[in-house]
């Protein structure tokens, strides 16, 4: 999840918390090639079991995506 400001990003930490969405990494700012790359670690991962598409989700709120990403 990333978000524009420290306060964006509390605010949708608490509703996903409310409605027991899993979170598993946040960031402010722009989007990176690193953060699409921690993203698809749901979707590359060595055991088949393992791989989860539906954990394979970014949720940004006013940000950029850089060009590398």
């Amino acid at each position: 999840m990333a978000a524009s400001t420290l306060g964006s990003l509390e605010a949708l930490l608490t509703f996903l918390k409310t409605e027991n969405i899993p979170v598993s990494y946040v960031t402010v700012g722009p989007v990176s090639k690193e953060d699409v790359t921690k993203a698809m670690k749901a979707l590359l991962a060595d055991e088949p079991n393992m791989r989860k598409k539906e954990f394979a989700c970014m949720l940004v709120f006013d940000v950029k995506v850089l060009a590398d990403a």
